[in-house]
């Protein structure tokens, strides 16, 4: 006989654990759900920043310059030093028949007397005490330095008359800064510049060289009279215009930083914008240099640093002064609004509150943004019945201000701003203070949003 098996279903038991991990898994659920569904902003404290505007240009030197040619073609030697001044008793070159001139009729004493050993030992030893290893300029300069001793022994001994036969001397033909190069350009002045010549593109310059044959009538050196010279630069209309209200600018050289601050002038020629600079300092520094690279630092403008993402243009409604009022127990800042009963259909006036964020002095205007007040409102003069109809609006920067965990308008006074921050004027009525938060992406939310 077949026997039956019989199968029992096992009793529940109650277990803890699995309804602990039950009502925390609903708990999580509920938690990510409500994460997806929270509005989420990134903010940024308020603090005190600047912005600099730095325009960066090639500009052309423009100078009094005279270019001195030659009494007589043979081999020509310099002796005054380039870049310095010269002075009526200075002999800059003289030319021989021979291309490499006989200095045998010179005592050596001439040139080195004691005076100018004395030199040459105080050149050595601060060349030997300062120098350091890859500091060629400094190798450079100590070489120039000993070269003008030198220079300055020779010119005296050829001013004494012991020159060799066929040489003749020439001494400096007006006071001025000499430099043994030409290009051109020695005549060009800030009424008379071309496009071309601002620009250089086919720049070219002709160096003078010692032992080297002239011809009468070669240039032989230019001289520069008077320490007030010139730069002319082509700019563009957004520096033309954060210049419109100045009269001096401030001239950085890229070389060297040398930092002059300089009155100019702004001239329009054939559609282009040229700015002229009149520089009384810095002459001999650059006397060598038609072109120069230089930065124009116009200004640094100082207040609240703000990212760029944080202002928003938002649209304030304007209501006459006299139209605001106050009421409630509260005391605050409202305006009379007319509005339709929804039972009887007929207008009822009421006092409602607003926010006000900005006030025009001279229109006598305040502006307000409130949700309650909408296009077309009409709202009632106190103690008459004069009525105004909210039409006109006037778009103001706002940021978004979350100090309280909740999106606030506030109005920014941009100063200045660059690619990616803003400067906001301190101060104003309605706006931020240092260590304000502000939402750093306003198109992300609307007022009045809580922000976790």
């Amino acid at each position: 006989m077949a026997q039956q098996v019989v199968k029992f279903k096992k009793p529940f038991r109650f277990n803890s654990a699995t309804v602990i991990f039950a009502v925390l898994s609903i708990y999580l659920i509920i938690l990510i759900i409500n994460f997806a569904l929270d509005k989420h902003a990134s903010t940024y404290e308020v603090n005190t920043g600047n912005i600099a505007s730095y325009y960066s240009y090639r500009a052309m030197a423009v100078r009094n310059e005279k270019v001195v040619t030659a009494a007589q073609s043979g081999y020509i030697n310099y002796f005054a030093e380039e870049k310095h001044k010269a002075g009526a008793k200075t002999v800059v070159y003289s030319i021989s028949n021979e291309q490499v001139a006989d200095f045998d009729n010179i005592d050596k004493k001439d040139i080195f007397t004691e005076k100018r050993m004395s030199k040459l030992t105080e050149k050595l030893d601060s060349f030997s005490y300062s120098y350091k290893d890859g500091a060629f300029s400094s190798v450079y300069a100590f070489k120039d330095a000993m070269n003008a001793i030198f220079v300055e022994g020779i010119a005296d001994s050829v001013k004494s008359g012991k020159l060799t036969r066929g040489m003749a001397a020439y001494y400096a033909f007006e006071p001025g800064v000499v430099v043994y190069s030409v290009d051109g350009l020695e005549n060009v002045n800030v009424n008379d510049f071309t496009e071309e010549q601002v620009k250089g593109g086919a720049y070219k310059v002709d160096t003078m060289l010692n032992g080297s044959f002239v011809n009468i009538g070669d240039p032989v050196y230019k001289v520069i009279t008077g320490e007030t010279w010139y730069l002319v630069a082509q700019i563009d209309k957004n520096c033309k215009n954060e210049l419109k209200e100045k009269s001096y600018v401030k001239v950085k050289f890229k070389e060297d930083n040398y930092r002059i601050e300089a009155p100019f002038t702004i001239e329009e020629r054939g559609g282009d914008i040229y700015i002229i600079i009149e520089c009384n300092t810095g002459m001999i520094r650059y006397a060598g240099e038609r072109y120069i690279d230089i930065d124009l630092d116009i200004e640094t403008v100082t207040g609240y640093k703000i990212p760029n993402s944080s202002v928003l243009a938002i649209d304030f409604y304007a209501i006459p002064e006299d139209y605001l009022t106050k009421g409630g127990n509260s005391g605050a800042n409202g305006v009379l609004l007319v509005s339709l009963d929804s039972d009887t259909k007929e207008e009822k006036v009421t006092f409602t509150p607003i926010s006000v964020y900005a006030y025009d002095e001279e229109l006598k205007l305040y502006y307000i943004h409130d949700t309650a007040v909408e296009k077309g409102s009409q709202i009632v003069r106190p103690n008459s019945n004069e009525r105004y109809k909210c039409f006109d609006t006037k778009k103001y920067d706002c940021v978004y201000c979350v100090n309280k965990g909740y999106a606030v308008i506030r109005i920014v006074n941009i100063l200045t701003k660059n690619e990616d921050y803003s400067i906001v004027k301190k101060g104003t009525a309605f706006g931020i203070s240092s260590y304000d938060r502000i939402v750093l992406d306003a198109t992300k939310i609307s007022e009045g949003e809580l922000i976790n």
